[in-house]
């Protein structure tokens, strides 16, 4: 765990200092020269829209005479980073119009991708966050665009440009000025990478312990204890899985939630991983919703997943008759 942790804080202090989305307060509507250098300071920008103080590339008239389309592409983009967390839709109408003011550049296409995410469509934003890679292999390095390149690809089914993405958004996690969303990204970081590959456990539980540095997070933090609990259990660590699970104060809760309809709006996993870790929760106090879940994930799972055997194993033990007091287990 400290090896991995050492890891991560040195990797995020050497990458570059990328900016993230619009201020929180910022009013998309708003017009004014400050509230735009604001939106353009937050957003990330590409090469031809980097600022000096609050002017924007071009910085001089002349420049903008001999160049009258980029201090118009720079602020329909600003703009749309500034719409992108409130209004996805305005977004993507920003979006467009940049591409029309510079068609060769990845950066529409990247807000256009996040737009997408941002209203609900993800899978449909992969392909565009491809063509954006394909123009620009840098186009995607900020943070927040990693992360939702990654949730892009898992809507997609592309686990393996998922995971390729959440491992290099881990060591820049810390970049992302959202704690809540901090802790979202090591928890799909973990899951995903067991997706792929069972030999990735001992990675899943160093992104996990990452996870439960950040408490009191309201709604994912069971969900992160869940997810400890049952990589512990897939790596044959019962006990300790046990114990963790038993940290848990509404296990119930987190079986609601397996079964929302808008669950990924709280984090986003491989279908059926969310039912496996309420399972995990509920299993010693609610064996029969435990049971019910595991067979969730068992139809949900990719025929791919390499958990399924895992979790027949559970759904057997719940069928099996009750211990007598005594007998060895």
């Amino acid at each position: 765990m400290a090896r991995i942790r050492s890891f991560l804080l040195v990797t995020a202090f050497g990458a570059s200092a990328f900016a993230q989305a619009a201020p929180a307060g910022f009013d998309a509507g708003q017009k004014g020269g400050a509230d735009l250098s604001a939106a353009r300071a937050a957003s990330p920008r590409p090469a031809a829209c980097a600022t000096e103080g609050s002017r924007v590339a071009p910085r001089t008239h002349w420049e903008r005479a001999q160049k009258p389309r980029v201090g118009a592409f720079c602020e329909v983009l600003a703009r749309g980073y500034a719409q992108l967390l409130r209004s996805p839709d305005k977004a993507l109408a920003s979006a467009a119009r940049a591409r029309e003011l510079s068609p060769d550049s990845a950066a529409p296409l990247v807000l256009e991708a996040r737009a997408l995410v941002g209203s609900g469509r993800a899978r449909d934003a992969f392909a565009v966050f491809a063509k954006a890679r394909a123009l620009d292999k840098q186009a995607l390095a900020e943070p927040a665009a990693l992360h939702d390149l990654a949730v892009a690809a898992l809507a997609a089914g592309e686990l393996g440009d998922a995971v390729a993405a959440y491992r290099a958004l881990v060591p820049r996690a810390g970049m992302l000025s959202d704690a809540r969303r901090r802790q979202r990204v090591y928890l799909e970081a973990a899951l995903a990478v067991t997706r792929q590959d069972t030999q990735a456990l001992d990675e899943a539980l160093g992104y996990l312990g990452e996870a439960r540095r950040l408490r009191g997070l309201p709604g994912l933090s069971d969900v992160v204890l869940g997810a400890t609990a049952l990589t512990l259990d897939r790596q044959g660590r019962h006990d300790e899985a046990r114990g963790v699970a038993s940290e848990v104060r509404g296990p119930l809760a987190v079986a609601r939630l397996a079964e929302a309809p808008n669950a990924s709006e709280l984090v986003t996993l491989a279908d059926g991983e969310l039912a496996a870790i309420a399972a995990m929760l509920t299993e010693r106090a609610h064996p029969e919703v435990a049971k019910k879940l595991w067979k969730v994930f068992s139809t949900r799972a990719a025929a791919g997943s390499p958990w399924h055997a895992h979790a027949k194993k559970h759904i057997e033990a719940a069928g099996a008759p009750p211990r007598r007091p005594g007998k060895p287990r």
